[in-house]
């Protein structure tokens, strides 16, 4: 049975729930019958853009409205050629136990535009790599062709890397749905980092499993 179209006020709460920063896929959850191209479209008409300011992309983050140019006058979602950064980190207190990703993505001029939510119980490994795949798909959203992914895990970036080999079949996914977005770029990179040099990433995990647990 087809759904009918949402009223206004329903689309008004579920864009107000996305600008808050929530990532997508919890505002699909949190809003049914509200589909990505409904979001898309709503911040389009809300925006007064065209379509084509950004050509099948999701709807942006909070703070990056399609077609912003940044100070360097890139347009977001029509493909950036410099190399951007992304930060990425799982916080999961309990190995399985609760867990949360974060994501920092930055331009070379400074712009950063950030994910954090809860992603239920899980392992630290499981969180790793959803957070890498979370970014990877918000940069994609976004237009970014070149990526540099940073990350405090070292079995993650090693296996990303194909230093490490990928036993576990949950990873064996998750591995799979990396490499798939991979190929969607330019050129992705991966460097493992300490922990203190991954403080941003760290914090916006943490806090979504701090505001999920209350």
């Amino acid at each position: 049975m087809k759904r009918p179209p949402p009223s206004p006020d329903y689309m008004e709460r579920a864009l107000a729930f996305l600008a808050g920063m929530e990532p997508l896929e919890l505002t699909q959850k949190a809003f049914p019958g509200i589909t990505r191209d409904m979001l898309r479209n709503a911040l389009i008409e809300r925006l007064g853009l065209k379509t084509g300011d950004t050509p099948g992309a999701p709807p942006p983050p909070a703070g990056q409205a399609p077609g912003n140019r940044s100070p360097a006058g890139k347009k977001t979602g029509e493909g950036d050629d410099r190399e951007w950064t992304l930060y990425t980190d799982g916080a999961c207190r309990g190995n399985p136990g609760p867990a949360a990703i974060g994501v920092s993505l930055q331009s070379p001029d400074g712009v950063e535009v950030v994910e954090s939510g809860a992603i239920g119980v899980t392992t630290n490994n499981v969180a790793e790599y959803k957070a890498v795949i979370a970014g990877l798909e918000r940069a994609l959203a976004m237009g970014v062709r070149r990526l540099r992914v940073l990350a405090d895990s070292q079995l993650v970036i090693q296996q990303l890397s194909g230093a490490y080999a990928v036993r576990n079949p949950a990873m064996k996914t998750l591995h799979a749905r990396v490499k798939e977005l991979e190929k969607q770029f330019g050129g992705v990179t991966y460097e493992h980092i300490y922990r203190e040099k991954n403080q941003r990433a760290d914090q916006l995990a943490n806090q979504a499993l701090d505001n999920w647990r209350r």
